[in-house]
């Protein structure tokens, strides 16, 4: 056995199953795991690790060794931890802070009472599990890695790991990673916008010095159009990409030169947008791209590049198209009064593409007009389908719908409580899938289609989204 000479530990990752990238395993916190791979049981020192009510994190906690035997460094061992978090936030995961991890030395003690050396980047300190316990932040919220992470991306990060660092993106990789920590308590914003204009930097493989007359934004817009040379983006992203380069590189340059950069500056405008969201989901998108294969990733990682600056546009223009009486939209029986329908389930789509909820609606009342005119809508189209079901479709909650109008009209409540409480019963349905429809093969869910051409389902998908904006915070 090749017992590592060091280990590290990760307090608030867990996972059940080995993962083995670029010659480390990341492992369970678990006394057989111990033994097997270390030839002791070390976990009375992991004790020292607590989570928010003080309780050690025992075999939630996951351990990083080199699997040969040797030391790692600090940095060897922070770069498959960005390598390991850069894999959970192409899966949704954005906050890095469950990521913190110690290093140590694994020692041959035989006292009672173990110890373990924390080294730091001033000081090294000996501690005790009871006298050197460990607690997350406020922010840090523990996470669960995935066993079936696709061996295709594990093998995309372990290549980009064996590369010299001058070819592979892992530096960008570490930007990125600490821009994504929500704990606010050791940067900015504006130190983030800093940080992650680096990573696009090292990313990109920015060459030193530039080549004469060339502006650090304009290689940036430069490298960014040929990286997405070949991918179908609607002219509005490339002119909102545009002005947050130039916004984020203007903010940079003020912050890196000492200058004040007030929190207006941070707000892109006319998306009214953080440039850090916008850069993170441009940095997010692009690793995705090269990391994950596939024609519905590809599919899906454009549509959000493509809605990334139509957000703040879509939504008005939802609203707007919106602000007409009911049944001048939809008279009733699966029609659709407005011959430009094609424009109206483009918005729609458009509308349930954003993978966030814009912080600028909360408590509209555009908005609130826009959700209640579209829950009219699904009302009186579900009151259709349930008394003329369309064959082997499954209308078994659309009934709710009208209940829930019904019983809250009776018991006076407000249009708010009333469209809240439809917006969660389509949520637990799942009537935003059209997969919650279909009984059989031989469904008829053309009758599920507005005009023809706006499903029930994206209906009510707008719904939901209406409603988390106007509340602020997703249902879903």
């Amino acid at each position: 056995m090749q017992v590592p000479r060091n280990v590290a530990i990760l307090p608030y990752v867990r996972t059940t199953k080995d993962i083995t990238i670029n010659g480390f395993t990341l492992w369970s916190n678990t006394p057989a795991n111990w033994l097997s791979k270390i030839g002791k049981d070390y976990t009375p020192l992991t004790i020292a690790y607590v989570d928010q009510r003080g309780k050690p994190v025992g075999a939630r906690a996951s351990i990083l060794s080199r699997d040969n035997g040797q030391s790692a460094t600090l940095a060897e061992l922070r770069d498959i931890v960005v390598s390991l978090s850069s894999i959970t936030w192409l899966q949704r995961t954005r906050a890095a802070d469950c990521w913190v991890f110690e290093s140590w030395p694994i020692l041959d003690q035989q006292g009672p009472d173990p110890y373990f050396v924390r080294i730091g980047k001033f000081s090294r300190t000996i501690g005790t599990p009871s006298t050197s316990r460990m607690h997350p932040s406020p922010y840090t919220y523990p996470i669960r890695l995935s066993p079936g992470i696709p061996q295709p991306i594990l093998d995309y990060f372990d290549a980009e790991l064996k590369k010299p660092k001058e070819n592979s993106i892992i530096t960008s990789l570490s930007h990125f990673h600490r821009a994504r920590f929500e704990t606010p308590f050791f940067s900015l914003p504006i130190d983030d916008v800093e940080t992650l204009w680096s990573g696009f930097e090292a990313y990109f493989h920015f060459p030193f010095p530039l080549p004469p007359a060339t502006s650090r934004d304009q290689y940036m817009l430069d490298s960014f159009k040929n990286e997405l040379k070949n991918e179908p983006l609607r002219q509005e992203f490339w002119v909102g990409l545009k002005k947050w380069i130039d916004a984020t590189y203007l903010a940079r340059c003020k912050h890196t030169h000492g200058s004040e950069v007030p929190d207006a500056d941070l707000l892109l405008q006319p998306y009214d947008a953080y440039i850090l969201h916008l850069g993170l989901t441009l940095a997010e998108a692009l690793i995705r791209l090269r990391a994950m294969s596939g024609d519905y990733i590809r599919f899906e990682t454009v549509e959000r590049l493509n809605h990334l600056f139509i957000m703040r546009s879509t939504i008005d223009s939802v609203a707007a198209r919106l602000r007409v009486d009911r049944k001048s939209l939809y008279p009733g029986d699966g029609t659709l009064s407005q011959t430009d329908f094609v424009e109206l389930r483009q918005l729609l789509q458009d509308l349930v593409a954003f993978q966030t909820v814009h912080p600028g609606y909360q408590n509209n009342k555009p908005i609130a007009d826009a959700r209640m005119k579209l829950g009219l809508i699904l009302s009186a189209w579900a009151e259709e389908l349930t008394k003329n079901p369309p064959p082997a479709v499954n209308i078994e909650y659309l009934n709710g719908i009208r209940e829930i109008i019904k019983e809250g009209t009776k018991a006076k409540k407000s249009n708010d409580e009333i469209d809240k409480e439809i917006a969660l019963h389509l949520v637990g349905s799942e009537l935003d899938y059209p997969e919650s429809f279909i009984e059989s093969d031989n469904a008829d869910i053309e009758k599920l289609k507005m005009g023809g051409e706006i499903p029930f389902w994206l209906v009510v998908d707008a719904f939901i989204r209406l409603e988390e904006l106007y509340i602020g915070y997703e249902l879903r």
